[in-house]
């Protein structure tokens, strides 16, 4: 059960206040997500959104149950040899109260809820109650409760188009350039340089020299001296040591990058940046955010697209059942009109025929060839139209079969696509049930010099300066009327 906002107009003007009050005023009182998230869909423009789910409460962590062989905070640095147990779940048939979105109890026995899921190079027990690892490697534990093995892979070179594709999901460490010949998934990267990539990654990303034209989603924290014209999307700190330029970086960790200048570049983080410098007073201005749920909801997003993508092969198919199905009863109806037209026919026919033979001898010769005329009208009418039956008929059962060979195709499709897109809410659920436990801070520290222009943001303010600043810092406060507001702070 969820509790989804749908706006038509005027969202400009709105605040999670009116979105709390919303949801109450429909009697929804448990679920709700945290006013950040609210507030950050509203600031997104996201005129539809899930403001509330049923499973998204304290109630579901605390009904699972389970344990762990390495340090799930991270790819563990202790390997682990193929066959070894990394996690076992613990059962109960225990009953527990969970509560609606309304309030209202619901009496429920615990049943089968695997708080972990196997994926690359891991495997379940047959019991499905134990994972185990299926392949020699370094351990871990993803945001959406995957178990993952990942082994170390050493490249000695330059990680491009002549070297080939790299290993899904192992550690890696390039001494030389990574380049954006292949897409690449890891569980921690260490390149010296990263050029045009684009990266996934379960652990840490680490750059010894920079980062320039690519897109880094990682789960752990991100290490470089710069970055040129990249997007980055992580769950863990950001650490950049000298310059980022022309780049996004959505953060639900820390932007901690003291000695690091901005340039024409957005940055969002949830527990806050700091940094030495924003702007030049030349390019763009540059927009801060801190205490944002941006990079949370921007995952979200990516999550809701690849369950478009698949779901567009059987949306496409059903649409051309449902053209087959729309092209065959319109061909119906015109077989039932043709029907009538030759019944009717029939009929006439049948009449001018009696009328001739009760006619044939008291009837002048020329009425007579006239009723004879009409009669062969009629006849010729009642042929046309069974050639029009027939041949609508085989059009009919081309139509009728090219529904059912789709129909076919799309009970072999649902099942595989329903779990796939099962497997993608549940990543969601665990992705906001993670947020939902991590604090949001709305401090901004810039230790030398802010040009005009930049655009300061809390989790529900915003403030942009027009002069120059210097060692000063930015946090939101509450003021006498419940309000926020961003304050400066001179050090």
């Amino acid at each position: 059960m969820e509790a989804v906002i749908k706006i038509d107009k005027g969202i400009e003007t709105l605040n999670y206040r009116d979105i709390r009050q919303a949801l109450q005023d429909k009697g929804i009182k448990f679920g709700i997500y945290p006013d950040a998230i609210l507030q950050c869909n509203l600031d997104m423009r996201n005129i539809e959104f899930v403001a509330a789910r049923q499973d998204f409460s304290f109630e579901l962590l605390k009904s699972k149950k389970a344990s762990y062989s390495f340090d799930i905070t991270k790819v563990d640095p202790l390997e682990k040899k193929m066959g070894a147990a990394l996690a076992q779940q613990y059962l109960g048939g225990e009953i527990h109260l969970k509560k609606d979105l309304f309030g209202n109890n619901q009496e429920q026995t615990k049943g089968y809820e695997f708080p972990f899921r196997c994926a690359s190079g891991t495997r379940l027990s047959s019991d499905q109650t134990k994972a185990f690892a299926a392949k020699t490697g370094f351990p871990s534990l993803s945001i959406e409760r995957k178990l993952y093995i990942h082994p170390p892979i050493f490249v000695l070179e330059d990680a491009d188009l002549r070297y080939g594709p790299l290993e899904n999901y192992a550690n890696l460490k390039i001494s030389g350039i990574l380049t954006g010949a292949y897409p690449v998934t890891a569980g921690d990267l260490y390149a010296r340089e990263i050029r045009g990539a684009r990266i996934e990654a379960i652990g840490t990303v680490r750059s010894e020299i920079g980062m320039t034209d690519s897109f880094v989603s990682a789960q752990g924290d991100i290490h470089a001296k710069y970055l040129h014209n990249c997007r980055i999307e992580t769950f863990g700190n950001v650490y950049i040591e000298n310059e980022m330029i022309d780049s996004e970086v959505f953060s639900s960790g820390k932007i901690d990058s003291r000695h690091c200048r901005v340039v024409s570049s957005t940055l969002f983080a949830k527990k806050g940046i700091e940094l030495k410098g924003v702007g030049n007073g030349r390019t763009r201005s540059c927009i801060l955010g801190a205490g944002k749920e941006h990079h949370i909801l921007e995952k979200i997003k990516g999550l809701e697209l690849e369950i478009k993508n698949i779901c567009s092969p059987l949306d496409e198919l059903k649409e051309k059942k449902e053209d087959r199905d729309k092209a065959a009863n319109k061909i119906f109806q015109k077989m039932i009109e043709l029907k009538i037209f030759h019944d009717q026919a029939k009929e006439r026919k049948s009449k001018l025929s009696n009328e001739f033979k009760k006619k044939k001898e008291a009837t002048e010769k020329k009425e007579l060839k006239n009723i004879v005329t009409l009669v062969r009208t009629f006849e010729k009418r009642m042929e046309d139209s069974l050639a029009s039956l027939k041949e609508l008929n085989e059009i009919k059962k081309k139509y009728d079969k090219e529904s059912t060979l789709l129909e076919q195709k799309i009970k072999r499709l649902e099942p595989e696509i329903e779990k796939r897109i099962s497997g993608f809410q549940i990543d969601m659920l665990a992705i906001f049930e993670w947020a939902r436990k991590e604090e949001n801070h709305s401090c901004i520290k810039i230790r030398k010099q802010a040009f005009s222009g930049t655009l300061f943001k809390g989790v529900y303010s915003e403030l942009a300066i027009d002069n120059e600043l210097n060692n000063f810092s930015v946090m939101e406060r509450q003021d006498t009327t419940a309000d926020y507001n961003l304050v400066v702070v001179q050090h």
